[in-house]
């Protein structure tokens, strides 16, 4: 099975660091669950201001969890070799309190891996549409193809099933493209338009993120863009 492969990878980066997963909702629950799968026993740190997510949740595995939240949940951040942060906490909060090549998140694990097997898809507007065409396309030909991301099917949920043939289809708005320092194989991008302000500092730093889905590309990487 090819989820081998990221198990190495959460070996390879987490066996002997320190992890805070920050934000838990769903993509923050699955990168926990990821952690589980990959590396049983260890130990892992979980931060979110919203005390009731934390508290609904209930698994055998509890007992490994340290949970920061409430009004200071972020004093913990500097205390972690690496911290995992949900697509929906800006960056904003986090100037200061930690480098940036501490930072990671579940889109960038997921494509450092499968890479070459994904075709990635962005926009401010008809995403969605697009990637569930392309995803009804894509199942015609190879029927192993899976559909993840930004629709709310975070992708570390489905990594056990990716397989060499696997064609992947992942939706990624600008809150998971932002901070990747890798693109996918394919990557669209259908437009760009004045959204998410209130997220980010200016409209140049939201293109800028959206721009992240091709900035990483690799000369035998394909780059499709509507002008």
């Amino acid at each position: 099975m090819i989820s081998s492969v990221i198990q190495k990878e959460f070996e390879r980066l987490f066996e002997h660091k320190s992890v805070l997963i920050l934000g838990f909702g769903r993509e923050g629950q699955s990168t926990l669950n990821a952690f589980f799968r990959y590396l049983p026993g260890k130990k892992i740190a979980v931060a979110d201001k919203n005390k009731l997510s934390l508290e609904a949740w209930n698994m055998p595995e509890k007992s490994l969890v340290e949970v920061y939240t409430g009004e200071n949940y972020l004093e913990c951040i500097g205390e972690f070799d690496y911290v995992i942060k949900a697509p929906g906490i800006s960056y904003s909060v986090l100037e200061g309190r930690i480098s940036n090549e501490k930072i990671l998140s579940q889109a960038g694990l997921f494509i450092s891996v499968f890479k070459k097997q994904i075709s990635g898809i962005t926009g401010s507007k008809g995403k969605s549409t697009t990637s569930t065409l392309l995803f009804s396309i894509l199942k015609e030909k190879f029927p192993e193809s899976i559909f993840v991301g930004n629709i709310g099917i975070p992708p570390l949920d489905r990594a056990d099933e990716v397989t060499p043939d696997t064609k992947i289809v992942y939706e990624l708005s600008s809150h998971q493209l932002e901070h990747l320092n890798v693109s996918p194989h394919i990557a669209i991008l259908l437009n760009v338009f004045q959204e998410h302000l209130d997220h980010y500092k200016s409209y140049h730093h939201y293109q800028a993120a959206k721009y992240n889905i091709g900035l990483w590309q690799e000369p035998d990487d394909f780059f499709i863009y509507n002008l």
